[in-house]
């Protein structure tokens, strides 16, 4: 990664570059009493109250379980611009003791940190407006150690 997470170019969406951005976890966290080990189950119970539950289909789970080496969960989501065009996509992706969220777009007119920004306040407007939500994710190679994110209603689940 470039230093301090900027910018990459890279042939990803037909022929055109496009730029990967990271950094959305570190604009987070500040605002946040939790551990950081919390972050990845914030985050899904946030989106999943932003969305109203329609977050789920877009996770790597079925009735709330997974599989996924390292028990991480991923998700996608398509950002669109104001004629429903697709600008950008969102590969959020989960982890233990980390959250990642990757920006890929085609748009050159779209600016990333504008985007980071956008997504930021609304996911800082009401932080604890969290939906209950459980997934649990099973890392082959653990078998007995599943990993599970979300929110009971009282507290962020995952390892702490």
């Amino acid at each position: 990664m470039p230093p301090e997470g900027r910018c990459l170019v890279d042939p990803w969406w037909d022929d055109e570059p496009t730029l990967r951005y990271r950094n959305l976890a570190d604009r987070l966290e500040p605002h946040l009493d939790i551990h950081h080990v919390h972050l990845a189950s914030w985050f899904l119970a946030r989106l999943w109250y932003l969305s109203a539950g329609t977050i789920e289909p877009a996770l790597n789970v079925q009735a709330g379980h997974g599989v996924a080496d390292g028990g991480h969960y991923l998700a996608y989501a398509v950002v669109e611009n104001a004629q429903q065009q697709g600008i950008a996509e969102l590969l959020i992706e989960g982890m233990p003791n980390y959250l990642r969220v990757v920006i890929d777009y085609r748009s050159q007119q779209l600016d990333p940190e504008a985007l980071l920004d956008c997504l930021s306040q609304h996911l800082l407007a009401e932080p604890w407006q969290l939906a209950v939500c459980r997934i649990h994710i099973h890392d082959p190679e653990q078998p007995h150690n599943p990993k599970l994110y979300g929110w009971d209603g009282k507290h962020l689940l995952g390892q702490g």
